[in-house]
């Protein structure tokens, strides 16, 4: 079994989102596996389970859109062989659940179909799912001090290698405590450097080597996914009447994990 070293940069998959025929946006999504009691330890669902794999992102990266356009690694159905896909599907009620508060930049696009239609080739999807296991409860998450190494995976201003069909990771650090609401919502801030297309990118905790757990230095690798960037810090000068520049502050701000587990039943309801 592969270790999450190299599974790593297979929880993201890159989105386009299309209008009238033209890219009009592009971001980060990643799979997430909803409802996932059912499945064995790679994340795979067992047969007659009751997993739901989604694509996660925000609302704001594909509102508007007419379709979006997916580029992923797929493999054959007994995994021998990768090589690059991309898909366009169309949007509507069938594939989107939004988050159902409105200020949770959240939403989920249900994958049957892209599931469905790479069957047919007699393909899958080369991923690494993100799960709630590794997630830690909202009462816990006090117990990890205030400032924690952290990893973002995505595709900032749009950049990847595209060679690979895999996406940019960075490193840094939280900016707000995990334990507190940045302003008031269930988000907290980022120390890494954020841009358009980071919209959508997973956040977690990742240390290899020594760390501190609980009050106790411990030393080997843990991973916890902790959020959802959703936005990035930027100033704006105006050095002339007809000249303003932005300049990326590189502050991310991130919703907290927990805020997926409102869409557990709404996905079951959605299917049934």
């Amino acid at each position: 079994m592969r270790t999450f070293d190299y599974l790593l940069p297979h929880c993201t998959v890159r989105l386009n989102g299309i209008i009238n025929g033209q890219v009009a946006s592009y971001g980060t999504g990643f799979y997430y596996l909803f409802n996932d009691s059912l499945t064995d330890d790679d994340g795979n669902v067992n047969d007659g389970g009751s997993a739901q794999l989604c694509i996660v992102t925000n609302k704001h990266v594909i509102a508007g859109m007419d379709q979006v356009t997916f580029y992923f690694n797929v493999t054959n159905e007994d995994g021998s062989e990768r090589e690059k896909e991309m898909l366009t599907l169309s949007l509507d009620s069938n594939t989107v659940i939004d988050h159902p508060e409105d200020n949770v930049d959240l939403c989920v696009i249900l994958a049957y179909e892209i599931i469905n239609l790479l069957r047919e080739k007699n393909k899958k999807i080369h991923l690494y799912p993100v799960r709630k296991n590794i997630r830690l409860p909202e009462n816990q998450v006090e117990q990890l001090g205030t400032i924690q190494n952290l990893l973002m995976i995505g595709y900032p201003n749009a950049i990847w290698d595209h060679e690979n069909n895999l996406p940019i990771m960075r490193t840094g650090i939280n900016a707000t405590p995990l334990y507190e609401n940045y302003l008031g919502e269930d988000s907290f801030a980022v120390d890494i450097a954020t841009y358009k297309g980071s919209s959508g990118s997973p956040v977690f905790i990742y240390d290899k080597g020594a760390y501190i757990e609980n009050g106790q230095a411990k030393f080997g690798q843990r991973i916890i996914f902790v959020g959802v960037i959703k936005q990035a810090h930027s100033r704006s000068q105006r050095h002339s009447e007809n000249i303003t520049t932005e300049e990326m502050l590189h502050i991310g701000i991130a919703i907290k994990a927990h805020k997926l587990d409102v869409f557990e039943d709404l996905i079951r309801a959605h299917i049934e």
